[in-house]
């Protein structure tokens, strides 16, 4: 028997660790969370997806973090303590930016989904989490014929420009130019003449099962489900055209 059971340890010494899979249920610290790779695009739609990946500039706070990993851990987030930027000025196991497209409005519409593990402008004050999207309408998915149509952007309310109302400094080679900046108490993405750069991007089929059932289940703010989680993105989507029209002259 002691053999036996010898020999069964030993087998589950050299038999691969079967990693458990979850589904929201679980955190883990913030700078563990591993991203997903960016991939090779293949279909026009992962292709226009990656083309109009925007440029992303910190000017306060937190960089982009991942918010989930593959078997569906999700990031634990920061309290609203310290510094603005403190523990969050840089993942280092990688950055990353969400991505998932919908025909809406005759237009095709590409919302990019950033996560921030706190919201704290001043110490004591904010929240755990920061979610912050924008939204990119082009004529076609095609990048062969593809054109910004208009984009709208998540502020202090969602705000939309036609392209034609849009400064050309806010564009860096085709691509719009961000910037995760301040505004009170709270952080926000506006359009920028600042040149960021572009986190690593995972379009949302591309994620496995586990990691799109956490980000379709786990509460934030509030139990506030991501914003293009399947119960939020398509209404997200009509928040985004119906938005007021500004000019970014």
């Amino acid at each position: 028997m002691r053999s036996a059971a010898f020999l069964y340890a030993a087998l589950l010494a050299v038999l691969p660790q079967v990693q458990p899979r979850y589904c929201g249920e679980q955190k883990m610290p913030h700078d563990q969370v591993a991203p997903f790779p960016e991939k090779e695009p293949k279909s026009f739609t992962e292709c226009a997806a990656h083309k109009y990946n925007p440029t992303l500039h910190i000017s306060h706070g937190c960089s982009p973090y991942p918010a989930v990993n593959i078997d569906g851990m999700v990031s634990g987030g920061l309290k609203a303590t310290g510094k603005a930027n403190g523990n969050c000025a840089g993942a280092a196991l990688g950055d990353q930016v969400y991505a998932r497209s919908m025909w809406k409005y005759h237009h095709w519409a590409i919302m990019y989904a950033y996560f921030f593990p706190k919201d704290s402008v001043v110490s004591g004050k904010g929240h755990r989490y920061d979610w912050e999207w924008v939204v990119i309408w082009l004529n076609n998915p095609d990048v062969n014929v593809s054109r910004i149509e208009a984009v709208s952007v998540l502020g202090r309310e969602v705000e939309r420009y036609n392209f034609v109302d849009i400064d050309p400094k806010y564009f860096a080679d085709g691509v719009p130019q961000l910037e995760y900046e301040a505004h009170g108490d709270r952080h926000f993405v506006t359009l920028s003449t600042d040149i960021g750069r572009s986190p690593d991007l995972v379009v949302w089929h591309e994620m496995s099962d586990h990691a799109r059932c956490a980000l379709n289940k786990h509460g934030w703010n509030e139990n506030e489900l991501m914003p293009m989680s399947d119960d939020k993105f398509e209404k997200n989507l009509e928040r985004a055209w119906n938005a007021k029209l500004r000019s970014a002259k």
